[in-house]
């Protein structure tokens, strides 16, 4: 089978001549082209599911890529950058059945150089049913709201986009994205340096008709008050795979970051939800972190 992962950098989504690499993995052979780092595939144990992952550097404060299942399905996203409090991941998203993009910037605060961004997908067989649905919220200064639903079938995973001007993009501070059985909604606000304008979020969810015995489920962890960074994973049950991720802050200031939201090994029974939350540069406060994962059978 054949995997192919796009890599695009460049400051604020613009590609740069000669920094775009195609990477293509065939019967354990990998032809790289220009700077993009390996990906790496883990397959799972007691489960028809795996994950590819890959990392790309920083390049003038932004990094991206995109990754797809080849043809397998796309179950679920995550994201982890090191940038801390001061980079922003806006953009997490499925874009179709098969292929996920990642984008994340430093934030109006400003970010030390060498920063790293990787991206995860979680990929299997494909499932009856299975689509991606996008859904934008109003257009506004000061918070962003967007809930996209299943129209058949139930959510495996969400994600998000934040659509704002390149001198905006890392000021928007996405603080939620919470699964639930119809969709996934997404919040967000400005962090404490403000924007310039308005901008919009953008809730991605993949959506698939599981069978019953599947057991689909989106257990909470318990919460966690914090004004210093955080890290909390919580496991599905024994037997179960984890899609992915969700979270929500109740802090309204922007002034903490989620710079992780993914999961861990595919082995059954140890399948968890990953979510870390650093201070940004300007903490106006404490918020309370809510953590959710996506878990089934299959």
């Amino acid at each position: 089978m054949v995997k192919q992962l796009f890599r695009t950098t460049g400051r604020r989504h613009r590609a740069r001549t000669g920094r775009t690499a195609l990477l293509v993995a065939a019967a354990g052979v990998l032809a790289l082209t220009g700077a993009a780092l390996p990906a790496t595939t883990a397959a799972a144990t007691g489960s028809a599911l795996y994950i590819i992952s890959a990392t790309n550097p920083e390049f003038q404060g932004s990094a991206g890529m995109s990754l797809t299942c080849g043809r397998d399905s796309l179950y679920g996203v995550g994201a982890t950058d090191t940038g801390g409090g001061a980079v922003v991941i806006d953009r997490m998203e499925a874009t179709s059945t098969n292929l996920a993009s990642f984008h994340a910037v430093q934030g109006g605060a400003g970010a030390a150089s060498g920063w790293t961004l990787t991206g995860k997908i979680v990929c299997g067989p494909a499932q009856p049913g299975m689509q991606v649905v996008s859904q934008t919220g109003l257009s506004s200064s000061t918070s962003g709201y967007a809930y996209a639903t299943c129209p058949s079938g139930q959510p495996l995973s969400g994600g998000w986009r934040v659509n704002a001007t390149p001198y905006d993009l890392g000021r928007v501070v996405v603080t939620g994205l919470i699964p639930t059985s119809a969709g996934v909604s997404v919040d967000a606000y400005p962090d404490p340096t403000g924007v310039l304008g308005p901008f919009t979020v953008t809730s991605t969810v993949i959506c698939a008709q599981l069978p019953s015995s599947a057991g689909l489920n989106y257990p909470l962890a318990t919460t966690v008050s914090t004004t210093v960074n955080h890290r909390m994973t919580h496991s599905c049950a024994s037997g179960e795979s984890a899609f992915g991720s969700g979270f929500w802050l109740t802090s309204r200031a922007g002034d903490h970051v989620v710079d992780t939201l993914t999961t861990g090994t595919l082995y059954a029974g140890s399948t968890y939800g990953i979510v870390a939350v650093d201070p940004a540069p300007t903490v106006t406060g404490s918020t309370t972190i809510w953590s959710y994962v996506v878990c089934a059978t299959v």
